[in-house]
């Protein structure tokens, strides 16, 4: 398999010279990935540290809120922090989040084009790259082992719509998953998927999911604790439109009802 990755990397190249011209406006203007298009392209300013930095990578808000508690927990241990994000919520995540005693240098995650990953990892140099969940990118992944940069998926999960589409692609995705120093698999099933692909078992284990580290404990008597609470979790404008009717029903019968909603972008929900 990994005879086959230059060819496999080489064709992924040449699909995305193809598609580059297209999807660069894309990138530029599309309202949740527009800006600082210099860092996607890889040009990026990194202030140097006495320690190689750690690089934590999700792809939007949810992933940095979930990468969180471990990158303070790294921070706590002396590391210096890189934080990545796709979208522009997700940047304004981990640019408001708190990484520890030492702020983490927040940028937008570059193309997953052999220049500008080279152009990235050889300006920070990181000692470790996280990604949450499953931002498997081939030239990010097979550059950062290339160097011998260990790299891990933690809240791995894997669907098996997911594990499918992989396994098609396994001539590409293959060396990747391989290489993976460790995996922090959410459940039993979503770890086995990982070792179908080529994860080494050894490197799997399973965890629950980092984001319940940021949820505060259940305290009976506790304000968090009094009356009946309504939550409306990481919802779409269209699907709050559709919910908000039903939602006035129930606050008709039930007055001491609080409703909570959560807009799936954050910047959604000022105003």
């Amino acid at each position: 398999m990994r005879s086959r990755a230059p060819l496999a990397l080489g064709l992924y190249g040449a699909l995305q010279a193809v598609l580059f011209p297209l999807l660069l406006p894309v990138v530029a203007f599309h309202p949740r990935l527009a800006g600082a298009l210099g860092q996607r392209l890889g040009r990026w300013r990194f202030r140097r540290a006495d320690r190689r930095p750690i690089w934590l990578h999700g792809a939007s808000a949810g992933d940095v809120v979930a990468l969180a508690p471990i990158g303070r927990a790294l921070a706590g241990a002396g590391r210096p922090l890189l934080v990545s994000a796709w979208t522009r919520s997700g940047h304004e995540m981990a640019l408001g989040r708190d990484w520890g005693p030492d702020p983490a240098q927040v940028f937008r995650a570059p193309l997953d084009m052999s220049f500008a990953v080279r152009g990235v990892l050889t300006r920070v140099r990181p000692a470790l790259v996280v990604l949450e969940c499953l931002e498997m990118w081939p030239n990010l992944v097979s550059q950062c082992q290339r160097r011998g940069v260990p790299v891990a998926v933690v809240n791995g999960r894997l669907s098996p719509g997911s594990h499918h589409r992989y396994q098609r692609a396994r001539w590409l995705f293959g060396p990747c998953f391989e290489g993976l120093a460790l995996v922090s698999a959410l459940t039993e099933a979503d770890a086995q998927r990982f070792i179908s692909l080529g994860v080494r078992p050894q490197c799997v284990s399973v965890e629950t999911s980092s984001k319940h580290a940021e949820l505060p404990s259940y305290q009976p008597g506790s304000a968090c604790s009094a009356g009946r609470k309504l939550v409306l979790g990481s919802v779409h404008a269209a699907e709050a439109g559709r919910l908000l009717p039903w939602v006035g029903r129930l606050l008709d019968e039930m007055r001491d009802l609080q409703v909570v909603v959560a807009p799936r972008y954050p910047h959604r929900s000022e105003g």
